[in-house]
């Protein structure tokens, strides 16, 4: 059997716009971010789905900004990448400065601050 055996056509009301992940269109319009690896807009994509379930359940850090928990274990899972592709995807993306990851402790799992595509002021950008 075929994936296109498993696919409907759209109808009207019927598509279920909670079952996607949001992709920036910047990441496909903005030539900074055309050279960006797919895996990293699609991670990025997961992890602001992520960022709505946080947000419904109120998980902040101690300046009010939305966290998340996003393993680099399910990451691999996720994107079907080895360990060391994961925690490469993760660093490139603190790099870019799309996230910012905060330490727990022992055992526990960064707490992952996404940033988001706006102007970000001064004092926050040299924080970053």
């Amino acid at each position: 059997m075929t994936a296109s055996a498993h696919l409907d056509y759209c109808y009207g009301d019927k598509v279920k716009i909670d079952s996607f992940c949001r992709l920036p269109r910047i990441f496909v319009t903005d030539e900074f971010y055309c050279a960006v690896p797919v895996e990293i807009k699609v991670l990025y994509g997961l992890m602001l789905d992520r960022v709505a379930m946080s947000m419904r359940n109120g998980l902040r850090d101690k300046d009010g900004r939305v966290g998340i928990f996003f393993t680099i274990r399910e990451a691999s899972r996720l994107l079907h990448v080895g360990k060391d592709k994961a925690i490469g995807l993760f660093k490139r993306m603190e790099t870019l400065g799309l996230i910012r990851r905060r330490k727990q402790g022992a055992k526990r799992p960064d707490l992952i601050l996404v940033r988001t595509f706006t102007d970000v002021p001064a004092e926050d950008a040299e924080e970053a």
